[in-house]
């Protein structure tokens, strides 16, 4: 850990108030989207896959 070769991760979370529906779903699908885990990944997160 002290020399960088671990790095550190926490988890996103996205919560809704039920199913996500309209603008919230369309930006869940795009967070899960191999467009939006490349920038998960660029910006120092563990994407999902």
């Amino acid at each position: 850990v002290q020399d960088n070769s671990y790095p550190i991760s926490r988890p996103l979370l996205m919560y809704t108030k039920g199913a996500p529906q309209g603008i919230a779903k369309a930006f869940v699908d795009f967070a899960l989207s191999p467009e939006g885990q490349e920038i998960v990944k660029k910006t120092d997160f563990v994407p999902l896959k």
